[in-house]
């Protein structure tokens, strides 16, 4: 049976792009990554970047996409402040990657940003008049420049758009 690379479904045999990810469907998936935890990745010798903080929940969604394009990621909670629990603010979490991994990363993000987009109706095809100087956040709604890297209204990550 076929199955999708990107998202392990397993399809009918007269199937052969998955509906979900519109990928090309393989006849055997590869083995299973090797599982890698946090403390194995933290501890190694591999430099590792922080490419997102955010609340755990969105850290725990990040993981699991990272982990089906076989991406390894460790997430470390911030220190504890006192002031913040007293005040019951969330605690944030980094997603930390190896930097070999950072522009695969950036891809997934990005797909991410643009799916958060085109589902919110923020999205501007490509040539279509605004959609250069119509940049939105998709957490906030904040206008934004093709050159930020983080939202300066609510400080969402975004990342490069290459």
């Amino acid at each position: 049976m076929p199955w999708c690379p990107k998202c392990m479904s397993e399809y009918r045999q007269t199937v052969e792009l998955c509906p979900e990810c519109q990928v090309a469907l393989v006849e055997q998936l590869p083995d299973a990554v090797e599982e890698i935890d946090d403390d194995a990745l933290l501890e190694s010798e591999e430099e590792l970047v922080v490419v997102v903080r955010a609340d755990i929940g969105t850290c725990l969604d990040l993981r699991a996409d990272f982990k089906t394009q076989r991406i390894p990621c460790a997430l470390v909670r911030e220190a504890a402040d006192p002031a913040a629990v007293r005040e019951h603010r969330p605690q944030h979490v980094d997603v930390l990657v190896r930097a070999r991994d950072v522009e695969e990363v950036g891809r997934i993000l990005h797909e991410r940003w643009q799916g958060l987009l085109e589902r919110e109706g923020l999205a501007t095809a490509p040539g279509e008049a605004g959609a250069e100087e119509e940049l939105r956040c998709p957490a906030c709604g904040h206008k934004l420049s093709p050159e930020m890297q983080e939202c300066p209204d609510c400080g969402l990550g975004l990342g490069s758009a290459e």
